[in-house]
């Protein structure tokens, strides 16, 4: 009775990992680790293949129940075709130098005469790692002596200290460091002038409203006049008369002063480009001390109310907005 064992060898090693034919030898895996091919240029990822012992004493159990379990014989009938089994390779290996053995490699009798084997089958292909081959540069070896000199010398060299890089930074410190003692000193006194600058200001715009009160009658005196001219007409002559009448008044009237207020300022700088601005725009500068500070504004004669406050909306315009009569 005929059995092919061939197709049951190749699962029973993939399982086991080890299988042995009596009257032939030992199939077994071998690992092989990932290497360097410095001829092409690769390296290999690891991969499984499987070799070949010739010969030898084993255990063939393994090989024996599964001849028996494939094929259903009993042990007898099993033996038998193990043994014509290796008979057959070993009369192939006589008649041709080699014999293929179906998804496993290829026997032969190499230069010695001795049985040896060549693997055609890789349990794990390199695809199945997901690992292909990579190119590489080969690299020439450091010399040994080099490589002492640079494990002496590990520890990185210490950069030279660099002084004005330390001026640099402690400049910069230090200034920060005055600014801040500058604010803490000074922000208290800041604050007390502003608050006096504020009192004087709300003193101006009092002044201010009772000026305006106080114009309210001559303008209402100014209308009055003009109610001259509807009395009855007689003559010519009176008509005359009557126009120039308001004339007569105004030229008597006598000549005086505006103090108009623009700011008051403790520098005394700004004070000063103040009084310029005042020449320039044609009108007289004034400047009083007021405690530390200095008050600024425009001293201009007036000869009418009417003028007295055209001299306000004029310096209003062109020089300050919240300009104030102070008189």
């Amino acid at each position: 009775m005929h059995l092919d064992l061939y197709p049951i060898i190749q699962p029973l090693i993939s399982s086991y990992h080890r299988l042995y034919v009596p009257g032939l030898g030992a199939f077994s895996e071998k690992y092989i680790p990932a290497k360097e091919d410095s001829i092409n240029g690769k390296i290999l990822p690891p991969d499984t293949i499987i070799v070949f012992e010739p010969g030898g004493n084993g255990d063939s159990t393994l090989f024996h129940n599964e001849v028996k379990r494939r094929f259903s014989v009993d042990d007898a009938l099993a033996s038998e075709a193990i043994r014509l089994f290796s008979k057959n390779i070993h009369d192939a290996l006589d008649l041709h130098n080699s014999v293929e053995l179906p998804n496993l490699g290829r026997l032969y009798y190499n230069v010695e005469h001795k049985i040896a084997f060549v693997p055609r089958l890789k349990v794990f292909e390199n695809d199945s790692f997901g690992l292909p081959e990579v190119p590489f540069v080969e690299i020439s070896p450091i010399p040994a002596q080099i490589q002492k000199d640079s494990g002496a010398n590990m520890m990185p060299p210490v950069p030279p200290s660099n002084p004005m890089m330390k001026f640099v930074v402690f400049s910069i410190i230090f200034v920060a460091l005055a600014a801040g003692i500058y604010f803490m000193v000074t922000t208290p006194f800041i604050e007390n002038k502003l608050v006096k600058v504020k009192e004087m200001f709300e003193a101006w715009n009092d002044n201010a409203n009772e000026e305006k009160k106080n114009i309210d009658p001559v303008v209402d005196i100014v209308d009055t006049s003009e109610q001259v001219v509807d009395f009855p007409e007689k003559e010519e002559e009176d008509e005359q008369v009557i126009k120039s009448e308001p004339v007569k008044t105004e030229s008597a009237e006598k000549t005086a002063y505006v103090k108009i207020a623009i700011g008051v300022f403790g520098n005394p700088d700004n004070a000063a480009r103040v009084v310029a601005k005042i020449e320039k725009a044609g009108f007289i500068p004034f400047s009083e001390k007021v405690g530390s500070l200095t008050k600024v504004g425009v001293k201009q004669e007036y000869k009418s109310v009417a003028e007295k406050l055209e001299i306000l909306d004029k310096v209003r315009s062109d020089i300050e907005k919240t300009a104030v009569i102070i008189n």
